[in-house]
């Protein structure tokens, strides 16, 4: 499943994100695409893959809404091309 994490902060590296998943989460096997800029304010975007929905949802169910920084993150699950 792939999940688009919105609103992380522009500070936000690689390694942050990966101890964020982990321990808020539990989950440790995903992959990270590209940080890159998605708002006007500097706000970050990643698209996150795991391994099946259950992992997705349990990631949703974690950090949609969570606050980081003073920016709140909203994952969007991916949709599947046709």
């Amino acid at each position: 499943m792939m999940i688009t994490i919105h609103g992380l902060p522009p500070t936000t590296k690689y390694a942050d994100l990966k101890l964020l998943i982990k321990q808020k989460c539990n989950i440790s096997d995903f992959i990270l695409d590209s940080l890159v800029v998605d708002g006007a304010d500097g706000s970050k975007k990643v698209r996150v893959g795991l391994a099946d929905d259950s992992e997705g949802s349990q990631l949703i169910k974690c950090l949609d809404g969570y606050r980081l920084s003073g920016y709140f993150l909203r994952l969007v699950p991916v949709a599947k091309s046709s």
